[in-house]
């Protein structure tokens, strides 16, 4: 799932998305976001704009905790 604000959309709609499309974000451009793989933060970064183009800067990667399986 990507993640924009607090509001979650899986990679599919994403990639769906079409010149034009609008979407909401909840915060500010210089508010740093968190971006989810499988309900966990994995990294971290900055919503980016140049003209008309909408990316995300990946700033840092988050270190997962190992699972234990027996």
């Amino acid at each position: 799932m990507a993640v924009l604000g607090t509001a979650m959309m899986e990679i599919s709609q994403v990639l769906k998305l079409g010149r034009g499309a609008f979407v909401e974000l909840d915060h500010n451009f210089s508010d740093d976001i968190d971006t989810n793989a499988n309900n966990r933060v994995v990294t971290r970064g900055q919503v980016l704009v140049n003209d008309d183009i909408l990316a995300v800067s990946l700033t840092s990667l988050v270190k997962l905790a190992t699972v234990d399986t027996g």
